[in-house]
């Protein structure tokens, strides 16, 4: 099975972001979408756990059935290796 994370603060996700996920769902088995949750940045327009809710909301409206999205808060190197 292919797998692809795209990583990102998706702060917040745009058309470019939901281009990106359905470009690669076309190549890819599995995309997971790995919101990184910096607590070091405060600036952000939205917490990590409404970028999440956005982004679910905007996948659950795309044409793609193997996109999901997580929020991770670490390397994404730890991230890939806990989603196999």
């Amino acid at each position: 099975m292919r797998k692809a994370i795209i990583t990102g603060s998706f702060d917040p996700i745009t058309s470019g972001h939901r281009d990106l996920i359905i470009r690669a769902s076309r190549i890819f088995d599995q995309v997971t979408v790995l919101v990184v949750g910096n607590t070091e940045k405060s600036c952000g327009l939205f917490t990590p756990a409404e970028r999440l809710e956005l982004i679910n909301l905007v996948i659950a409206d795309m044409p793609v059935e193997n996109a999901d999205a997580i929020l991770f808060d670490g390397l994404t190197s730890d991230a890939a290796h806990e989603i196999g």
